[in-house]
């Protein structure tokens, strides 16, 4: 039943987001079949170079991204993807750079998701791109977090909305988002 709730209040808040799904093909790049996922190892810009994550090709470089749409694009090698202007507003998506305070890099816990049981926050880079990036958390104190590795101060991560960014994820890399949504 939670299923159907959170996939009917995706739906409802990405609806209306861009044109039928017949025009989202032209010009779309149809990508290969591997995505990021796996070990912690850390990149440039606080991303966390990941391990290849077999997918469904066909899901991924489907009419669900492009132009228009709530998902505007998404970059299988990379695992990363580009939620348009009026998706981000829709879904309530905000974004801060991550900062110390009090000498302890803290993130509120709502921007956490976890996979496979390992936490992930999603690292916005210079150009608007969504990547998800594994981290080791501490302590919870109130509604926050330590971040213990993965994370370095300064760069920008989603701080709210991030759940209905991994609904969006989800649903491009699956092809079925009410029965990926309880991966959440």
């Amino acid at each position: 039943m939670r299923s159907l709730f959170v996939f009917a209040i995706f739906a409802a808040l990405t609806a209306g987001c861009g044109k039928a799904p017949e025009d989202a093909h032209e010009g779309h790049d149809h990508g290969k079949s591997e995505a990021s996922h796996g070990g912690h190892e850390q990149g440039k810009e606080g991303f966390e170079k990941q391990g290849p994550r077999a997918v469904n090709e066909e899901a991924a470089s489907s009419a669900k991204t492009g132009p228009g749409l709530a998902v505007e694009a998404y970059e299988v090698e990379e695992g990363r993807l580009k939620l348009s202007e009026k998706a981000e507003k829709r879904l309530g998506v905000r974004s801060e750079k991550a900062a110390l305070r009090h000498g302890v890099l803290r993130v509120p816990i709502q921007a956490l998701g976890h996979e496979e049981g390992e936490p992930f926050l999603y690292v916005r880079d210079k150009e608007g791109w969504l990547k998800r990036t594994f981290v080791t958390v501490g302590p919870r104190s109130g509604n926050e977090t330590q971040v213990l590795a993965g994370l370095v101060p300064g760069v920008e991560i989603v701080v709210q909305g991030a759940s209905l960014v991994r609904l969006a994820e989800l649903d491009i890399l699956a092809g079925d988002t009410v029965a990926s949504c309880c991966a959440i």
